[in-house]
């Protein structure tokens, strides 16, 4: 678990270092409710982070508008949503 923290902390340092306007929940909910937290909120991308997207340094992106963008690295997340 505490990979994926550092994982997620250093994700948020290069989103925002590239002017993105990024919000961490480390809060102690369950995934499912920090995924529905963030469909109701209507944030136009949410990014999941697990064990997988750790060990392959991957995103694993969803849109509001266009569902789910699959995995990613964070140019190219950044690359698509710059587009």
């Amino acid at each position: 678990m505490r990979e994926q923290h550092e994982y997620a902390k250093s994700v948020e340092s290069e989103l925002s270092k590239r002017g993105l306007r990024v919000e961490l929940d480390a809060s102690n909910e369950t995934l499912g409710k920090k995924v529905r937290n963030a469909k109701a909120s209507k944030v136009p991308y949410y990014i999941v982070l697990g064990k997988k997207e750790v060990e392959a340094q991957t995103l694993s992106v969803e849109s509001r508008d266009n569902g789910p963008l699959g995995s990613l690295s964070t140019d190219d997340f950044i690359a698509k949503i710059e587009a």
